[in-house]
């Protein structure tokens, strides 16, 4: 894990989850033996820092390569986020030009605290409960906040979400396999760049279909929300009514053209669209730890 974070940035998206999983484990341990819970976390702080000082040592020799290498792995100069990225900020850019308004290092502090704040409670729930199911969730929680919130996020940095979200299928199908279609749909004018749209729709439908046959309730809403008829219909029309919406905007996309004075139209529809279904689902996997796991 240590690796993968000194080589890509994005791995952040994941590492508290880690941190406040281990540690709680070590801090349960302490109700048996203090000497036990101490013994763990120390040898888990060797491991790491040991890790990062193999990979930096070579660069702390000479400080100016070591900076290099520190903003090759955070490239904050690159802006607030990249093309029409389905976060928040890429939204509210629509009616609120941030980057106009707000310096780079006002934006860098504002997304900073934002982030910490959108998943910072899932994380102290994780060090009080830390169980495998706590830590896939609390991963799913972390990574979409930091997707949502955070600077300079790439379209598909989702797919480091989507990783906990598929570890998470067999426990929750429905809502999970609902999120995996909308991420994949949020890159769609990233697919149709790389003229990839056709082997996008092959993979998308046999994915579909394997799901609903390994996991017909999937398919059968009704039966899987269950409760009232109210819940059941509203649950089945919110379900088929964003797929049926990222059908008719992937479509828009790929064969309608744009008005001349809005070339990014339909991107841009579909930046704020998965950015909104982004946005429920957060509160959806939040509440479900939280309060689904004690």
């Amino acid at each position: 894990f240590v690796l993968a974070l000194n080589y890509k940035q994005m791995e952040l998206y994941h590492s508290l989850p880690f941190f406040f999983h281990i540690l709680g484990l070590s801090l349960r341990m302490s109700r048996d033996s203090w000497c036990s819970s101490l013994g763990l976390i120390l040898k888990t702080a060797v491991v790491v820092l040991g890790t990062f000082f193999i990979i930096w040592g070579p660069f702390i020799i000479e400080w100016p390569a070591a900076l290099d290498v520190l903003f090759r792995l955070f490239p904050v100069g690159r802006g607030l986020f990249e093309d029409k990225v389905a976060n928040i900020w890429c939204a509210l850019n629509v009616i609120v030009k941030l980057k106009e308004i707000l310096t780079p290092a006002q934006l860098l502090k504002i997304t900073f605290f934002v982030t910490v704040s959108s998943v910072l409670p899932s994380n102290i729930h994780l060090l009080l409960r830390p169980t495998r199911k706590t830590f896939l969730l609390a991963l799913i929680n972390t990574s979409l906040g930091f997707f949502l919130f955070s600077f300079q996020v790439h379209e598909k940095s989702i797919l480091l979400v989507a990783v906990p979200v598929m570890l998470h299928f067999g426990d929750d199908p429905f809502f999970c396999f609902w999120f995996l279609i909308i991420s994949s749909f949020s890159m769609i004018p990233l697919i149709l760049k790389d003229q990839l749209g056709l082997a996008f729709c092959g993979t998308l439908g046999f994915y579909s279909v394997a799901v609903g046959i390994m996991f017909p309730q999937v398919l059968q809403t009704w039966r899987y929300l269950g409760g009232s008829r109210v819940r059941q219909t509203s649950g089945r029309i919110a379900f088929w009514g964003s797929m049926f919406g990222a059908i008719f905007l992937a479509f828009a996309c790929a064969f309608v053209s744009p008005p001349g004075k809005y070339p990014d139209l339909f991107p841009l529809l579909v930046s704020v669209y998965s950015c909104a279904h982004f946005l429920g689902f957060l509160i959806y996997f939040n509440v479900k730890q939280i309060l689904g796991t004690g």
